[in-house]
C-alpha cells in the first residue's frame, strides 16, 4: 500500500483488511505501507493501532507507482505466496481476499483482479481493462463481474499476484511517477502470456473521485500535465514506446496535443 495524508481513510481500510475471514487460519497477511510524507498523524495512528505493519516512510515525492514498487520490493524479503496490491481508499468486503485466494489457488499463474463499485449504484469503477484497438491506452472496463472475466491488464485498486508471476514479470515499475504503472504491469504479464482473471463479484467499494474543471492557460495546463498525478510526457513516451507498435510517436503526439487543449478549453 501507499498512502498519503487520508489517515482515516487508511485506517478505515486496515481494519477492514484485518477483519478478513480466513485470516490466520486459510491465509496470513503481513502489511507493508509506504507513507509517503504524510502531515496528519498518519505515521502516529499507525503506531498506535497496527503496530505490526511495516511502516516505510516516503518524503512526500513517491507517489503510488515508487510507493509501491517500494512496498512491492520490502514485501519480497519475506518470500511470500502472493502480493495483494490494495488502495487505502478501496473498503474491501470481508470476504473479498479469500475470494481472491480461491481464484489463485484454482489458476496457478494467473494474476486475480477484483473489481469494486461505486458506494451509491451497483456500478464497476475499478477493475479489470480489455483492450479496445492497437492503441495501449485505449482501455475499456469490463462488464458488471457476474461471472469470471479475462482480462487484458488493470487498475490496482485490489489485485492478487502470485510469487511465481512476480517472478516473471518482474516488480512494479517504480520509474513511472503515479499513473500507468498498473496498466504497464498488467500488459506486461500479459505480453508473457500470465492470464489476468477478473473474479465473480464485487470485493468492495471504491468511488471515483470528482475532478474540478476549469480553464487553463497554456502554461498553467502544461505544468498541470506534466506534474506527477497528471499524465507527464516522459511517462507517456515511455508507455507507448513498451507497449505500442510503430505508431507511438504519433498517438504520442496527438496525445499530449489532445490533453493540452482539454485543459485550455476547460470549464467548470
Amino acid at each position: 500500500m501507499t498512502v498519503h495524508n487520508r489517515r482515516e481513510t487508511t485506517l478505515d481500510c486496515l481494519r477492514l483488511l484485518d477483519g478478513q475471514t480466513g485470516r490466520g487460519s486459510d491465509f496470513d497477511l503481513g502489511v507493508f505501507l509506504v507513507d509517503d510524507g504524510s502531515t496528519d498523524g498518519t505515521a502516529e495512528a499507525l503506531a498506535k493501532e497496527f503496530p505490526s505493519v511495516t511502516v516505510i516512510h516516503g518524503d512526500g515525492n513517491y507517489f503510488w507507482a515508487r510507493g509501491m514498487s517500494v512496498a512491492d520490493t520490502a514485501a519480497a524479503r519475506t518470500q511470500p505466496y502472493a502480493y495483494l496490491w490494495l488502495n487505502d481508499d478501496t473498503r474491501l468486503y470481508e470476504d473479498a481476499v479469500a475470494r481472491l485466494m480461491a481464484v489463485v489457488r484454482a489458476h496457478p499463474g494467473a494474476i486475480a483482479v477484483g473489481a469494486t463499485r461505486a458506494s451509491d449504484v451497483e456500478e464497476i469503477t475499478y477493475g479489470g481493462r480489455r483492450r479496445l484497438g492497437p492503441h495501449p491506452l485505449r482501455l475499456g472496463p469490463l462488464l458488471t463481474p457476474r461471472t469470471m472475466l479475462e482480462c487484458d491488464t488493470f487498475e490496482g485498486n485490489a489485485v492478487l499476484v502470485p510469487a511465481a508471476v512476480r517472478e516473471v514479470v518482474g516488480p512494479i515499475d517504480g520509474a513511472y511517477p503515479h499513473a500507468y504503472a498498473d496498466t504497464d504491469y498488467g500488459l506486461r504479464a500479459r505480453g508473457q502470456g500470465i492470464h489476468i482473471l477478473q473474479i465473480p463479484g464485487f470485493v468492495g467499494v471504491c468511488d471515483v473521485g470528482p475532478r474540478v474543471k476549469q480553464r487553463m492557460s497554456l502554461p498553467r495546463a502544461w505544468a498541470d500535465l506534466n506534474s506527477p498525478k497528471g499524465l507527464p510526457w516522459r511517462a507517456q513516451m515511455k508507455f507507448l514506446r513498451r507497449h505500442g507498435d510503430w505508431r507511438w510517436p504519433w498517438w504520442f503526439a496527438t496525445g499530449q496535443v489532445s490533453q493540452l487543449s482539454r485543459r485550455v478549453g476547460w470549464t467548470r
